[in-house]
C-alpha cells in the first residue's frame, strides 16, 4: 500500500495534508478529510484512480468540503465518519471500537474517538499496518486547537494516542512541524531531541507530513506534560502553580 499527501491550502496558512492511500494492483484510493477536491481530482486523473472510500475525521470545512465534488466524480464511494457529526455527507457512521476494512486497499481499521479539538473527532488506526490518521488531534510536535471540548477532554484523547505501539505512523491532518518544534524548543531548551528532529525535518520534509508515537514521546511537548521543564515553563507563563498534566496541557495550548 502506498500513502501519499496531497498539500492543500498552503496559500492560507492552513498547511492541510489530505492522504491518498492506494493498492498497487488495483486503480482505486482511499482519501482521508478532503478538504480541497481539484488537487485531489488532479492527483487521481494524473495516476488514473477512481475513489473506493473517503474517511473524515471531524467536521470541519478544511476536512470535509471536497467531499461533495468527489462523491459527483465516484458517486458509489463510501463515506466514513463521526456517528455525532454535523457533516451530512457521511454514509458509513462510525463510533469508539467500531471496525472498518478499506476495500481499495485491502487494511482495516479501528475507530478511536478522540474529542477535544472537536466533540466529533475519530481517528482511524490499523494495528496491521501500523499506522493511525489522526485528523487535527495530533500534529507533529503538537496539538489541534481546542474548539469545542476542554482541556481534560482534549487530554484524555491525547492520552489514547500516547498509549498505541511506539512504532505506529501517524499522519496528521496540517502540517506545523517546524513551528511546532520551534514552539516546543522554548518551552523545554535543554531537550536534545527537539534540536536533532528540527535538522531533520529541514533536511527530508518527509517528516513535516508524519511523524511516529516514538518521537512525539520523545520532542512533542502535548505529550510531556509530566516534565519538570515544561511544567515549570508553564508555570511562569501562567504565573500559577500547575499541579496536574492536564493543567499543563491546557497552558501549553493557551500559550501556543
Amino acid at each position: 500500500m502506498q500513502i501519499n499527501s496531497v498539500p492543500a491550502g498552503f496559500e492560507s496558512g492552513m498547511n492541510n495534508l489530505i492522504w491518498i492511500m492506494q493498492s498497487e494492483e488495483q486503480s482505486v484510493a482511499t482519501i482521508v478529510d478532503p478538504g480541497y477536491a481539484e488537487p485531489i481530482i488532479n492527483y487521481l486523473k494524473k495516476h488514473s484512480l477512481s475513489v473506493c472510500d473517503i474517511l473524515i475525521t471531524h467536521h470541519h470545512y478544511d476536512h470535509t468540503d471536497g467531499i461533495p465534488t468527489l462523491l459527483k466524480e465516484f458517486p458509489n464511494s463510501k463515506v466514513y465518519g463521526p456517528k455525532e457529526s454535523p457533516c451530512k455527507f457521511i454514509t458509513h457512521p462510525l463510533q469508539e471500537g467500531d471496525k472498518i476494512l478499506s476495500e481499495g486497499v485491502h487494511t482495516h481499521f479501528e475507530v478511536i474517538e478522540t474529542p477535544g479539538h472537536t466533540l466529533d473527532h475519530i481517528c482511524y488506526y490499523s494495528a496491521e499496518k501500523q499506522l493511525c490518521f489522526v485528523g487535527d488531534t495530533v500534529f507533529g510536535a503538537g496539538a489541534g486547537g481546542l474548539f469545542e471540548g476542554d482541556a481534560q477532554t482534549f487530554w484524555s484523547s491525547t492520552k489514547k494516542i500516547m498509549q498505541l505501539p511506539s512504532k505506529t505512523m501517524l499522519y496528521y491532518g496540517h502540517d506545523y512541524t517546524l513551528e511546532n518544534l520551534y514552539f516546543a524548543k522554548k518551552v523545554e531548551k535543554n531537550n536534545s531531541h527537539i534540536y536533532t528532529h528540527i535538522e531533520l525535518c529541514k533536511q527530508n520534509h518527509l517528516y513535516n507530513g508524519c511523524s511516529t508515537v516514538e518521537t512525539e514521546h520523545l520532542v512533542n511537548p502535548f505529550w510531556r506534560c509530566d516534565q519538570p521543564e515544561i511544567k515549570a515553563a508553564c508555570e511562569d507563563y501562567a504565573e500559577q502553580l500547575l499541579d496536574k498534566p492536564v493543567d499543563v496541557f491546557a497552558t501549553l495550548r493557551k500559550w501556543r
